[in-house]
């Protein structure tokens, strides 16, 4: 109830509450928000407000984006920058309608007093009424000043992520416009044009008037000067005139004959279809920097505490939603809330872009001295972007929602605006090459790149993900990510990152022909994939040797991972063979895999997968 009021000190407490239960993990596991209806939607609501006024990206979620401001006369009232609201005298068209006039004071009206005539007249006639719709009624007034009723919103609205509107909530005690009272206008002097201006002097006669106004118009009926390029022009045409003359009886019939030839070509030309202009060139990750934009760190505080006060708040509420993503049963009921979906699909690459690649200058010095007038300007840059450091934490807790939320999101049923950006965000972070993408984040020991690829990893269990994730575009991005995915397989020190590829490959792989044939293209990718194999099945004969076959039995994770990845490898592997065209890149491969299908040690589940891959091949 106490965000629901949207005042500022009841919000805070209720924030502060929610957040130090939050925080405690005695008390965590009693917010499950299925026993909690409508806390989720609230705080939905205090979000999407924050992050309109703090970055301007949700304001087309509300009711009555789309309503157009008062309009008065059909202009809009337009007042001073060193006025305010309240100082404009308002118009009511109602006053237009009634015109004042003069009392007198000697007119006056007996008042009659007897009986109540309401149903019988002076006279003694009854008075009756009939209801009558279709007669004229008086209608209340447009109330220009009303702007939070009249609105009607269809289910679309709903399924796009939209939302009630939240005008109503309190943000901060100050204000965010600057008002100044007490101005001195100064007054606006016009330049006047200095042209010659032809005056008459005083002391000059009549007749010298008369004698410069003859002058004029007989200027005025003088011929217009020819310039010497079209003199030029009419001499050389007067020769070709003559030289024509001379070669007009020889040569007539050879000019009739061309003058049908190329009526003949005109009409053959016309008749031909048009070439359309060829497509402009996509933006390719070639054509980008590698490294994103970042701001510079400022010399000096420039954020108000308004502004403060904004970004603070909005932190405060995106941990509470990531919090709430912990707690067991919360995925799938965040899962399923398309307003939470369609915020953080917005949040993941806000105020992230790469700029185009720039030129190396000629000389060192001329790119110091470009530099050289931005680097002093970065106090007026941080006034413009107060924001930055909130931003980093926001993208955080999105990450980190997503990738709790992912196991239980199914976005089939969501439309394209809601799908579409959280699925190129996440691309987007995975084979992101800056420093901000593969650095771990300023308050966690995980990098956006690695929260992104275990997203990635939930959101590829269901198929339907698996089909809206191959049709992103661009289709190159995708060929990166496959690649980058092959390059971890080889990576034997990072076994988190290895088995994030195992999983990924092995549910992109199975979705059709064109998914198997790119994976098995990219960097050798099922010589890595064996090589997995074959690492698991060494550590599993060590284990063996120095502890037994029982041991390994009882805890097959001892042989390095677990034995649903090793079976992951082997379905991947039968998946790529199954595809004719890449049945020429496991013929180096057969010797490997009869090793490992005769292996003794070697669970007899993969066994059975490899052997179909030998088949296969």
């Amino acid at each position: 109830m106490a965000l629901k009021s949207g005042l500022l000190a009841e919000s805070t407490w209720a924030l502060d509450v929610l957040a130090v239960l939050l925080f405690d993990d005695s008390t965590v596991l009693y917010f499950g928000l299925s026993h909690l209806p409508g806390l989720l939607e609230t705080l939905i609501e205090h979000f999407r407000r924050l992050l309109a006024l703090v970055f301007n990206i949700a304001d087309d979620l509300e009711l009555g984006y789309e309503s157009k401001p008062a309009v008065v006369n059909g202009k809009q009232q337009e007042r001073p920058w060193y006025l305010l609201e309240r100082d404009i005298p308002s118009c009511d068209p109602l006053e237009k309608l009634v015109k004042p006039a003069a009392l007198d004071c000697d007119d006056r009206t007996v008042l009659l007093s007897g009986s109540n005539f309401t149903n019988k007249t002076r006279c003694g006639k009854p008075v009756r009424t009939r209801q009558d719709d279709c007669s004229l009624h008086v209608t209340d007034p447009e109330k220009p000043w009303d702007v939070y009723e009249g609105f009607s919103a269809t289910v679309e609205h709903w399924q796009l992520g939209g939302g009630e509107i939240t005008t109503h909530i309190q943000t901060c005690f100050e204000s965010d416009e600057t008002n100044v009272r007490f101005v001195r206008i100064m007054d606006e002097v016009k330049k006047e044009d200095t042209g010659q201006e032809e005056k008459c002097s005083e002391d000059a006669s009549l007749e010298e008037v008369l004698r410069d106004c003859k002058e004029l118009k007989v200027n005025c009926r003088k011929e217009p000067i020819v310039p010497a390029e079209e003199l030029t022009a009419k001499v050389k045409v007067e020769k070709t005139e003559k030289e024509t003359d001379e070669c007009k009886a020889e040569g007539e019939e050879e000019v009739t004959k061309g003058s049908e030839d190329s009526k003949d070509s005109k009409e053959e030309e016309g008749n031909f279809p048009r070439v359309r202009p060829g497509a402009r060139k996509r933006k390719g990750p070639s054509d980008e920097e590698e490294e994103a934009y970042a701001r510079d760190e400022p010399s000096l505080c420039v954020v108000s505490e308004a502004q403060d006060a904004l970004g603070r708040r909005c932190v405060c509420i995106s941990t509470i939603l990531r919090n709430l993503s912990f707690v067991p049963g919360n995925d799938a009921e965040m899962s399923k809330h398309s307003g939470l979906l369609v915020l953080l699909g917005r949040l993941l690459l806000l105020r992230h872009a790469h700029g185009p690649r720039r030129r190396p200058p000629p000389h060192y010095e001329a790119a110091e001295e470009a530099t050289a007038g931005e680097e002093q300007c970065s106090s007026l840059v941080a006034h413009r972007e107060w924001w930055w450091d909130s931003l980093q934490s926001l993208r955080e807790n999105t990450l980190v929602c997503l990738a709790n939320v992912s196991g239980q999101l199914d976005l089939a049923p969501y439309p394209e605006e809601v799908s579409l950006p959280i699925l190129d965000g996440l691309l987007h972070w995975a084979v992101c090459p800056s420093a901000a993408a593969r650095d771990p984040l300023p308050q966690s020991s995980l990098s956006p790149q690695r929260l992104a690829l275990e997203a990635l990893c939930k959101l590829s269990v269901q198929e339907a993900n698996v089909d809206l994730l191959l049709a992103t575009p661009p289709w190159d991005r995708t060929e990166r990510l496959l690649g980058q995915l092959a390059r971890w397989l080889a990576r034997g020190q990072d076994q988190v990152l290895r088995e994030f590829a195992v999983v990924l490959l092995s549910n992109l792989a199975p979705s059709g022909s064109g998914a198997a044939r790119a994976v098995a293209m990219q960097n050798q990718c099922p010589a890595h994939l064996l090589a997995f194999v074959e690492q698991a099945e060494q550590s599993a004969l060590q284990v063996a040797n120095s502890q037994g076959v029982a041991a390994l039995r009882e805890n097959p994770e001892l042989m390095g991972t677990t034995l649903d990845m090793v079976r992951r490898a082997a379905a991947t592997l039968r998946c790529l063979a199954r595809v004719p065209d890449n049945r020429s890149l496991f013929a180096p491969l057969q010797s490997r895999l009869l090793a490992l299908v005769m292996s003794q040690i070697l669970d007899q589940g993969v066994a059975a997968l490899l052997a179909d891959v030998l088949y296969e091949c």
